[in-house]
């Protein structure tokens, strides 16, 4: 498995993880990663990319992705009233 940090917004890191085996790519995963701290507030991307200065970022998050992030916060939030 391959995995890249592809962005951030302003809660989340989104990762894409490719599975291959030797050099046939067999599923691509979208992985979205919410860090928390002791008291349960999310911890900005920003703070946790400041603890190694190496990562280096694309200026956005692929709009597919976007897209993605924004229909599961919605779908999410729609299910936690019921």
């Amino acid at each position: 498995m391959r995995t890249r940090l592809i962005g951030t917004d302003a809660k989340n890191l989104y990762f894409e993880q490719v599975f291959h085996i030797r050099d046939v790519d067999h599923a691509t995963a979208v992985v979205s990663v919410r860090l928390t701290d002791r008291g349960g507030g999310s911890v900005p991307p920003a703070r946790i990319l400041a603890l190694d200065g190496t990562f280096v970022l694309p200026d956005r998050i692929p709009t597919a992705v976007a897209e993605w992030s924004e229909f599961a916060r919605h779908h999410h939030a729609g299910k936690e009233g019921q």
